[in-house]
């Protein structure tokens, strides 16, 4: 296996040990505390990813396609209710949705695991890219 992926992965495990094994306050619902860590992160994630990519979009087409794509596929226009809005931000949005009626009504939870986990897929993808594409390798 390759450094550079052996750095991913480990980098990714590391994160998801952090934000997966806060204890959590009495009576916390672990779903929404899961929801609220990947939302937050997310956020910021995606904005970072979307940045970098606009920095110099015409660089990272031609030499580094597959991030450029992954940025396009971020910032892609989706409806959300009435608005439409960038996918990474829809994906935020929708989550915290889920959670809301989650709260008021628990039997909603399968919804709010498949939404967390989807947003969980795609901020694992947007830390990767952010670690290779601001640490390049140089050969």
């Amino acid at each position: 296996m390759r450094t550079k992926t052996k750095f991913i992965l480990a980098f990714a495990l590391c994160v998801g040990l952090f934000i997966g094994c806060a204890h959590l306050d009495k009576g916390a619902d672990p779903l929404i505390v899961r929801a609220e860590q990947i939302e937050t992160v997310a956020d910021s994630a995606f904005d970072s990813v979307v940045k970098l990519d606009s920095a110099n979009r015409q660089f990272w087409l031609t030499n580094a396609p597959a991030f450029h794509s992954f940025a396009e596929w971020l910032r892609t226009p989706v409806p959300v209710g009435t608005n439409t809005v960038r996918r990474g931000i829809a994906m935020v949005q929708q989550l915290n949705y889920a959670k809301l009626d989650y709260r008021q009504n628990h039997s909603q939870s399968n919804l709010l695991i498949s939404l967390t986990m989807d947003l969980q897929n795609a901020l694992s993808q947007a830390q990767a890219w952010t670690v290779i594409i601001s640490n390049p390798k140089t050969h």
